[in-house]
């Protein structure tokens, strides 16, 4: 690894996550980072519940990991939860006899960190007070949230002198769609000492909202995330697999990638080796594997669940899709130019477009519209996935490029960014003094 940028900031960092364990690209994310500033910095993973679950992906061992609130195991034996790799069931206090009355109580009241709380069901006012108690208690630090809650107990509940980075995964039209969720990190902003985006766009729009508002907003930043994996020997783009992965929810489109392979593949018999892998689980699984059933290449679709080595999988395909309605800047993405494979994509907000340039180094696909113009553009995507899978030459020229564009991502390259921003704000601080923050009181507020 290279020579970083020297910094004169806090030695220590602390990412403050949700869920240390899932599988999603935020997971991907952050534990990426973590590894690399480890070198130079203690770096801490503070996350809300115990898992008891061994990370999806691979901890550099000087990271901690450390949770709020403990969570119990109950459950059969060997009993699996979904979407997860191993653990029995995890009991929240409120429903667990065992767990003290009054954490049964507070678990049982609704976070006061976002006004619409069905979007944080994780979350309580339990998990509020053992939160506010523990960023109390941070010595000085770069403190980085990765959601809005998250954002905004941070910015409420950390002691003055810690540094407050938000960190955004998702881009700004999507949590300006959202009342409640913009309105939290609005509530955190004038607290924050910047936001991080993952695109030029988003730090335009923040900009643009809080002037516009006359709110006084955080500084923003834009950072993309690194790809995880080294730009090393490109994949040969020989096997006749496509390949698709992330958790599976709605906003992923996964159901769009389904109908375009299998419209693709329709009466073109010269594409019949070809198959859709279909990597991930999450809460729509089985309406998923039911619409690939329902095909007529249903023997062709394969839904392995989670991959050990997402390397080897990318390297033993051809072409990687996304059908995402939206996205923040798409890690997976990342990992697929890594080594050299071309993709289709739709041209949903935010981060594809910064990714792909159009039959360059892959296919983007217009998105959205009239209920016939989304039809029409379901269509093209059929067919960008049947014209990369019948020209081999133009798999290896538009992956070349891929890998190309794949450059302005390495992780030496990200990482220097967030050091810079760490002794800008650490510099800041000293010239202007520790932002507000607010006392930490018994009802977690």
């Amino acid at each position: 690894m290279s020579e970083r940028t020297h910094h004169r900031v806090p030695t220590k960092v602390v990412f403050l996550v949700q869920n240390i364990y899932g599988g999603g690209g935020v997971a991907r994310t952050v534990i990426g980072l973590a590894n690399a500033l480890a070198e130079t910095h203690e770096v801490t993973l503070l996350g809300l519940t115990s898992g008891r679950l061994k990370p999806q992906f691979d901890l550099d061992p000087r990271v901690q990991v450390e949770w709020i609130a403990e969570r119990r195991d109950r459950g059969r034996p060997g009993e699996r939860p979904k979407g997860r790799r191993g653990g029995k069931r995890l009991v929240r206090p409120a429903e667990d006899p065992k767990a003290p009355g009054w954490q049964r109580r507070l678990d049982a009241q609704p976070t006061g960190l976002i006004d619409q709380v069905d979007l944080e069901p994780e979350m309580s006012r339990l998990t509020d007070l053992l939160l506010a108690r523990r960023l109390a208690t941070l010595g000085p630090c770069i403190l980085i949230s990765t959601r809005p809650t998250l954002h905004r107990a941070a910015a409420r509940w950390s002691p003055p002198w810690v540094v407050r980075i938000a960190q955004e995964h998702m881009n700004y039209l999507t949590r300006a769609d959202n009342a409640p969720v913009i309105g939290a990190i609005d509530a955190a902003a004038e607290r924050l000492d910047a936001v991080v985006t993952l695109t030029t766009l988003d730090e335009a729009d923040f900009v643009r909202r809080w002037a516009r508002t006359k709110r006084a907003g955080a500084r923003v930043v834009t950072i993309p995330n690194a790809s995880p994996f080294a730009i090393g020997e490109r994949a040969p783009l020989e096997a006749p697999v496509v390949v698709t992965a992330g958790r599976f929810e709605a906003r992923k489109g996964f159901d769009r990638v389904i109908d375009g392979f299998a419209r693709a593949v329709a009466e073109r018999p010269e594409l019949a080796d070809w198959q859709l892998h279909v990597y991930g689980k999450g809460e729509i699984e089985d309406q998923l594997k039911q619409r690939a059933a329902a095909t007529h290449c249903a023997d062709r679709i394969v839904f392995p669940g989670y991959a050990d080595d997402f390397d080897a999988v990318l390297k033993g395909a051809s072409i990687y899709a996304m059908g995402s309605h939206f996205e923040g800047l798409p890690m997976v993405l990342l990992e697929a130019q890594a080594v050299g494979l071309p993709i289709v994509a739709y041209d949903c907000p935010r981060g594809p477009s910064d990714l792909i340039d159009d039959r360059v180094s892959g296919r983007l696909v217009p998105d959205g519209g009239t209920r016939e113009e989304r039809g029409a553009h379901r269509a093209v995507y059929a067919d960008a996935l049947a014209e990369l899978m019948t020209d081999a030459d133009l798999r290896r020229r538009m992956g070349a490029a891929a890998q190309q564009k794949a450059q302005e991502y390495t992780l030496d390259s990200v990482v220097d960014r967030w050091e810079r921003l760490f002794d800008e704000l650490s510099r800041a601080r000293t010239f202007a003094g520790p932002r507000r923050t607010r006392e930490v009181r018994r009802n977690g507020s």
